[in-house]
């Protein structure tokens, strides 16, 4: 299973879906002013998809 983190915090989350749902108390705006921001790590999970919280899988020609 994949861990999601937020960028501003390191928090981790099993979810998208969770980590979007919490105020973060190191967001730019202010302590819990604002939610948790996804930190994109393409390196490590390259087919996460940031609006549905599912993964997909790229089809090549080989």
């Amino acid at each position: 299973m994949a861990n999601y983190y937020c960028k501003n915090c390191g928090k981790s989350f099993t979810s998208i879906k969770y980590l979007t749902r919490e105020k973060c108390i190191r967001n730019p705006l202010g302590t819990y002013k604002g939610y948790h921001e996804l930190y994109i790590y393409a390196a490590k999970n390259p087919h996460a998809c940031v609006w549905d919280d599912s993964s997909f899988f790229i089809l090549t020609n080989n």
